[in-house]
């Protein structure tokens, strides 16, 4: 079964990596074509992630106004993770 995280960011570096691609990713439903190479660069995109930055671990601590245990860890990771694209 595939891991859906390496799905997601292989799905997003075959749309980035080739113009056409890119172009029919607009079209409602589309799924592009996914190659080892493009698994091979999502895990190691993620494995980066693994090791965070100063900037995402501030932007991680300062995470507030959530209600629930998942809220709280879903609301700090995407703090983080928008700390490391900055």
């Amino acid at each position: 079964m595939p891991n859906e995280m390496v799905e997601a960011v292989a799905a997003a570096v075959a749309i980035e990596s080739d113009v056409e691609t890119k172009a029919r990713a607009s079209m409602a439903g589309y799924k592009p074509f996914i190659t080892h190479h493009h698994r091979s660069i999502a895990r190691a995109a993620i494995q980066a992630l693994m090791e965070p930055n100063s900037a995402m671990l501030k932007a991680g601590n300062e995470t507030k106004d959530v209600h629930t245990p998942t809220e709280y860890s879903y609301r700090k990771f995407q703090a983080m993770l928008r700390a490391a694209l900055d």
